[in-house]
């Protein structure tokens, strides 16, 4: 129960620390990525207004006090290339074109002209068509190659520490996981403790009671009121059993003794006695079981949860009805299942809530028409989690409650 609930801390505690640092890092790349583009974006523009006749003058006008402005324009790398219809392209401003020659630039320029957008990015340049005279195009292209190259390392740097942020958190959360839960499993522990406790403490008195009953009813047998006494303390010594077995279920995450358990074998048995409690009500109960249906665990508690789910059925089945009972094999896995009609249709959250301690779904669970108390199919979830399997419940589209368990089956390697 600890490793479980560890894990699932982990789980949890690394998914939002996880979606945060994730956050942080879009939000940080993507804020940089809009700064960039924004500088861009006005450094072109401001090149397209002076036609690339750029000056020391004008760029400290244009920057005002920024000392960074002003060296983005003065180390500015660009040309500005124009064609009349008919004509080839021309470099404007040579002198600005940095590395990249001149085949280089009419390269750029043809492919951003047969792109038919105005504006873009081809290699490390942005482009950019600003103006047309005299049915001539013109474009401004402007090396980005600093701008990417550091848009790329933050993007690499915050990457590469995300993945150590997220590593370190893995490890200092997994560290600190059983001190965090700790308070939770001591208080689990203490009501586990008490609940068995106090069962104990309540088998001596409802023996002694059960005990007076016994003696009384010999002088006086048809008494009513001694018969109902015997018969409240008879049921709340099997309901103080049933806590005391399901509170040590849930203190072991597996069984303390495993064997091979003919499944096939143990359903048609302790279906049999069902079968004729369900016959003598007016109701129909079918147990089909397949051959080879075999698991590894303890088959006293394996047949105590075949006995829930029969008695279950037969108890909440209306007369006239008919409970099916199945034992058969999903792959790798077993399958005990029962189907059965409700009293009446059950929601979703009655299906969920079913192996919930003392629930009841309708008044046709009422202790005092069925003698139970609500807590049985609780045990049998115990005990098949316990064995490494799950149960569920949930209605059919032909109106009947399948309880369906399933258990990990016996391989030759078991």
């Amino acid at each position: 129960m600890m490793q479980k609930l560890r894990l699932k801390f982990i789980r949890i505690a690394m998914l939002a620390l996880t979606l945060a640092m994730l956050l942080v890092t879009v939000a940080i790349n993507l804020m940089n990525w809009l700064n960039v583009r924004a500088e861009i974006s006005e450094t072109m523009t401001f090149l397209a207004e002076v036609g690339g006749s750029l000056s020391n003058e004008r760029a400290r006008e244009w920057a005002g006090r920024s000392r960074h402005r002003e060296n983005v324009l003065t180390q500015a790398v660009y040309f500005i290339g124009s064609s009349a219809p008919g004509s080839t392209f021309q470099i404007v401003y040579p002198e600005r074109t940095g590395s990249v020659s001149r085949e280089s630039a009419l390269d750029l320029l043809s492919r951003a002209a047969s792109s038919g957008r105005e504006t873009g990015f081809l290699d490390d340049y942005c482009f950019r068509r600003y103006a047309t005279r005299n049915g001539a195009g013109t474009w401004l292209f402007l090396n980005c190659d600093s701008y990417l190259s550091a848009s790329r390392n933050l993007l690499t740097f915050s990457l590469i520490i995300c993945a150590a942020g997220i590593l370190l958190s893995l490890l200092t959360v997994s560290l600190l996981s059983r001190r965090a839960i700790r308070p939770f499993i001591l208080n689990e522990r203490k009501q586990k403790r008490f609940i068995t406790d106090a069962s104990h403490e309540l088998k001596a008195p409802l023996a002694v009671i059960s005990a007076n009953m016994d003696v009384l009813a010999m002088d006086d047998p048809d008494n009513q009121w001694i018969n109902s006494t015997r018969s409240q303390t008879a049921s709340m010594r099997r309901l103080v059993e049933d806590m005391v077995y399901l509170s040590r279920a849930d203190e072991t995450e597996h069984p303390e003794k495993t064997e091979p358990v003919d499944l096939q074998r143990l359903i048609m048995e302790t279906a049999q006695p069902y079968q004729a409690i369900a016959e003598f009500q007016n109701k129909v109960f079918r147990c089909e079981a397949s051959e080879g249906l075999s698991v590894r665990g303890e088959e006293a508690a394996l047949q105590r949860v075949v006995s829930i789910l029969c008695d279950n059925a037969v108890k909440y089945t209306p007369e006239g009805g008919t409970i099916t009972l199945r034992g058969r094999s999903e792959g790798k896995y077993a399958v005990i299942e029962t189907e059965n009609p409700p009293v009446r249709p059950l929601s979703d959250e009655d299906c969920t809530r079913l192996f919930d301690r003392f629930y009841r779904a309708d008044e046709s669970r009422d202790r005092k028409q069925t003698g139970g108390y609500g807590i049985g199919l609780s045990i049998a979830k115990a005990v098949v989690t316990r064995h490494g399997g799950a149960a569920e419940a949930h209605m059919t589209p032909g109106g009947t409650l399948l309880i369906r368990l399933t258990l990990r089956m016996k391989t030759q390697a078991n």
